[in-house]
């Protein structure tokens, strides 16, 4: 498949601290930034943080990302074909489970109202 970049920048840091920061009290936040601060980064983030094997022994594998409201990317790669391209789900879309001819998705909407969405897939041969 394509080059994934996997160097840990200075935007992902600002990201991840963003929303780490966004989720407590507005007094506890400074002590939180100044914590984040003094880290040592690794040089590096993961590849993939899920990996599903649907029926057909397709492996999906999801990209790294550091705001999980953020669309989800996921790579699909077969054992005989190798690299199949990529899958993108809209933002407050999760994947669940990769069958053969459907996935299974759950949906999240404005209102953070759960759902769980079944939908055909077509498969080249």
């Amino acid at each position: 498949g394509p080059a994934i970049p996997l160097q840990m920048t200075d935007s992902l840091k600002s990201t991840y601290t963003d929303l780490a920061v966004a989720r407590i009290s507005s007094e506890r936040q400074p002590a939180l930034r100044n914590e984040i601060a003094s880290w040592q980064w690794p040089d590096s983030m993961p590849a993939y943080t899920k990996l599903i094997v649907d029926d057909a022994g397709v492996a999906w594998l999801r990209a790294f990302q550091v705001d999980p409201r953020a669309a989800e990317a996921w790579s699909l790669l077969d054992p005989q074909r190798g690299y199949l391209g990529d899958v993108t789900l809209n933002p407050g879309v999760s994947l669940l489970e990769a069958g053969s001819n459907y996935v299974l998705v759950l949906q999240r909407d404005s209102l953070d109202i759960e759902s769980v969405l079944k939908f055909p897939i077509t498969r080249s041969k």
